[in-house]
């Protein structure tokens, strides 16, 4: 061939054949027993991807740019067209056929799958949940069909359209995807320049028992980014925050692989929700918004309880003291408050140089450590309102903020995607983990009850796990998940919750 060769198979009635497609719309058919071959253009434009059928007469299919997909006759290195497949938007990129020859499926820089009976050339069904190109198609033994995508998932679909599983962890486009013959592995090969190889069986099995495995669902989805979110281990609730001014709650089943939908759409704010917290206790959960209120919440019935006013401008994030009696919250007015949240009065007005981006109530609530945008940490003593350190580690806003539960821990994610530990005693830096996340660090967590393992998230679509005992300032395990990681709460027993920047929430478990 004289252009690039994009795609090649091997016939399964006769190895000795191969089939090669090209830039330039032909394809090219050798007999690598006799040297013999056949030049044919099949299409006007690039032709990205063919396969033979595995059974039955032998047919040939190529899927190309032209948006078409044709399925040919083969007879001595000959073909004849059977079949044209109109349908998909945009470039076709792959195509194959089911083991029993009676379907094509397509893929195409429109975003879909498509399914098309092959005896005459109808449209099945059309799967549009890719967020981006899908590259590569091929079949399971049992009919599945598996899709990679430039949105760096998997997804596995029934010959009636529904996903049945979405595989996340590549960090980069997926080009190409493949299943062993007997269909018990699957693989798919990506940008981020790593194969990653799993187990049938555990996908679906996984699919099957965590419900929220499925982004259709509405009650696992925002239709916006996901902001807040905060988990409350002792009733297992979950709550979230939107920017499509809603917050939601969930409770995670006693199996801790389910999601259910407890209140939805609940208060009546009317912009951006940026944060949710619970009380201590778990009976009361607190939102902030981008219209300048934190509402509070009973968690027993959805009731909006009290609304706090205050702020001259967005209220970015809230936290309860450790007996549930207060509420401090911080916003763009460069402000964090004190509150008497039952009375809705304001005790303590703090400023601050910058946004307050983060803030936490520790020492059992003697202070309260604000993070701004201008990257400083800010400590003040809640009792007289007077500001008893100011530290600056980080170059850039600070947007996470985690303590210890003996308060002598402290660890900031920022937009300059670092994460700082400091001690609290000292307030001296003990050490800073960087060069892994490439863009900000939107969320951290403890993952595990020894506070020994710190899991963080960023918007390079990243979340990673650090030692905090060990001198090492490398992650020991990382994911990578097919949108931007924003908020990030442990669950307990290596899972984490994520919520991100298409209003997904994913529980994942942590292993390694």
């Amino acid at each position: 061939s004289n252009c690039e060769v994009l795609s090649c198979d091997v016939c399964p009635s006769d190895p000795n054949v191969i089939a090669s497609c090209g830039a330039d719309g032909t394809v090219v058919l050798i007999n690598t027993a006799t040297s013999a071959q056949n030049r044919i253009t099949c299409h006007e434009l690039a032709a990205n991807g063919c396969c033979f059928t595995g059974s039955g007469n032998q047919l040939f299919a190529t899927a190309s740019a032209d948006k078409t997909a044709k399925i040919w006759n083969v007879s001595n290195l000959q073909l004849s067209v059977a079949q044209t497949i109109s349908g998909h938007k945009k470039s076709l990129k792959s195509c194959c056929f089911s083991p029993d020859a009676s379907r094509l499926a397509t893929v195409g820089q429109d975003k879909t799958l498509q399914c098309h009976r092959v005896d005459i050339a109808q449209t099945t069904f059309v799967m549009a949940d890719h967020t981006d190109n899908v590259c590569d198609v091929t079949f399971l033994p049992n009919n599945l069909m598996l899709t990679g995508s430039w949105d760096r998932t998997c997804k596995l679909t029934n010959l009636e359209g529904s996903v049945v599983s979405t595989i996340a962890g590549h960090g980069h486009f997926i080009n190409n995807v493949a299943v062993s013959g007997n269909g018990e592995y699957l693989a798919s090969g990506s940008v981020d320049m790593s194969v990653r190889i799993y187990e049938t069986k555990s996908v679906l099995a996984a699919a099957k028992s965590m419900e929220s495995a499925n982004p259709r669902d509405p009650c696992f989805v925002h239709s916006k980014m996901i902001r807040g979110l905060d988990y409350h281990s002792a009733s297992g609730l979950i709550a979230t925050g939107s920017w499509d001014k809603t917050v939601n709650m969930f409770r995670l089943t006693s199996d801790k692989n389910r999601l259910q939908l407890v209140f939805g759409s609940m208060g009546s704010h009317t912009k951006r929700v940026n944060w949710v917290q619970f009380s201590h206790k778990g009976n009361y959960l607190a939102s902030a918004s981008m219209d300048g209120t934190c509402l509070i919440f009973s968690t027993a019935t959805g009731e909006e309880l009290t609304v706090l006013t205050g702020h001259k401008s967005n209220v970015l994030v809230v936290d309860f003291s450790h007996d549930d009696r207060y509420i401090a919250s911080g916003a763009t007015d460069n402000a964090a408050i004190l509150w008497s949240w039952r009375s809705g009065t304001a005790l303590k007005v703090l400023e601050h140089p910058s946004w307050v981006s983060v803030l936490k109530f520790i020492s059992y609530s003697r202070l309260l450590v604000c993070g701004t945008m201008d990257g400083t940490l800010h400590v003040w003593d809640t009792q007289n309102g007077i500001e008893v350190g100011v530290i600056k580690e980080h170059d850039g806003p600070i947007l996470s903020l985690t303590v210890s539960n003996d308060s002598k821990r402290l660890f900031t994610g920022g937009r300059d995607a670092s994460i700082c530990e400091f001690n609290t005693e000292t307030w001296q830096l003990v050490r800073k983990y960087q060069g892994h996340h490439t863009h900000e660090v939107t969320g951290t967590c403890f993952l595990d009850s020894s506070e020994k393992y710190l899991m963080s998230v960023a918007s390079d679509k990243s979340a990673r796990v650090w030692d905090t005992q060990s001198t090492d300032t490398a992650p020991v395990w990382e994911y990578f998940c097919s949108a931007n990681a924003i908020a990030v709460q442990s669950t307990g027993n290596g899972r984490a919750l994520i919520g991100d920047s298409l209003g997904h929430l994913c529980l994942i478990g942590v292993t390694g």
